[in-house]
């Protein structure tokens, strides 16, 4: 169902800007997301440190990741993660392989993540059939305690984050990134990252309680817009995370693509003018010149975005 713009409080129709959004489903259902990190907080310390234990046991020579849509996009950031704390190399499941292609991968000793928020869709239980009968263990990571993937599994981790309606996600694909560290942190018995993550829910509070209305300025007259980040930056970025500004900004009409930083001026990628906007993670002015971007008018539109708290990691 599509969101629409409540009433202004006085009657007289739709309200502007950021107060628009008040009052929407999505709106709610972002609000909410700290309400489901607390909710895994409360709910799920043993079982998240008995998995850990159990993937230490298995020792897994490789991880496989298998997901669609927003959920991909929180692969990605368990790629990372899991290379950096883990070292185990990962890499994302290419679901044809197995569906039209037929073939049986040798995934003995490796550990096949899947991450869905209905735990119902067809060809992601027909890749976990597979992966399971080549010898893979399963983690899923879901959103529905009764889905048949959840039934799939050897290892579950819920991601308690309620009913949620609103395209694209919001609540369920924070959840996830946070159910994915706290996974990483009792896999690899890192107890500072475990602590951090206990006070992630009020960290997010304070994020959403922020004035982002400056941003308005910059994207109001968007036509072109690019999230550009690196590593951890490049699969998460936070509440604006790239599927989400792909969905709702493209409902705009507005043409939004996701880019590795390295790639951006290095290999002739170029946006030009008021209407070529980008959210930024994790740049200066000199990063932004060590990349290749030398045009001052596109550096110039970078660095406002950024400065305009879009976002900055």
């Amino acid at each position: 169902m599509k969101d629409e713009p409540r009433s202004s409080p006085d009657g007289t129709g739709a309200m502007d800007g950021t107060r628009a959004a008040h009052g929407t489903r999505m709106f709610e259902e972002a609000a909410s997301a700290s309400h489901a990190v607390r909710a895994q907080l409360g709910e799920d310390a043993q079982a998240i440190a008995s998995i850990g234990a159990e993937v230490r046991r298995l020792a897994p020579r490789a991880v496989v990741t298998c997901a669609r849509g927003s959920s991909d996009h929180a692969a990605t950031y368990a790629k990372y993660l899991i290379e950096t704390r883990a070292r185990v190399l990962t890499s994302s499941a290419a679901p044809s392989v197995s569906s039209v292609y037929g073939i049986a991968q040798d995934l003995r000793e490796c550990l096949f993540i899947a991450i869905s928020q209905s735990g119902r869709s067809p060809d992601l239980l027909a890749s976990v059939a597979a992966a399971r009968a080549s010898g893979a263990t399963i983690l899923a990571l879901c959103n529905s305690p009764d889905a048949p993937l959840v039934a799939a599994a050897d290892l579950v981790i819920e991601l308690r984050a309620g009913p949620e309606i609103s395209v694209a996600a919001t609540k369920s694909y924070l959840a996830t990134l946070a159910a994915l560290a706290r996974f990483v942190a009792a896999w690899t018995n890192n107890a500072a990252l475990t602590r951090d993550l206990e006070t992630l829910p009020a960290l997010m509070d304070a994020s959403w309680a922020l004035d982002w209305s400056p941003a308005l300025g910059v994207l109001r007259n968007a036509a072109h817009l690019y999230v550009i980040g690196r590593g951890l930056g490049l699969g998460a970025p936070d509440d604006d995370d790239d599927l989400f500004f792909r969905v709702n900004v493209n409902m705009l009409s507005v043409d939004a693509e996701r880019l590795e930083g390295a790639l951006v001026g290095g290999a002739g990628i170029r946006g030009e003018g008021p209407d070529h906007v980008a959210v930024v993670h994790d740049f200066s002015a000199d990063r932004l010149a060590a990349a290749g971007i030398a045009d001052p008018a596109v550096r110039q539109n970078l660095l406002a975005a950024r400065n305009s708290a879009v976002h900055e990691e």
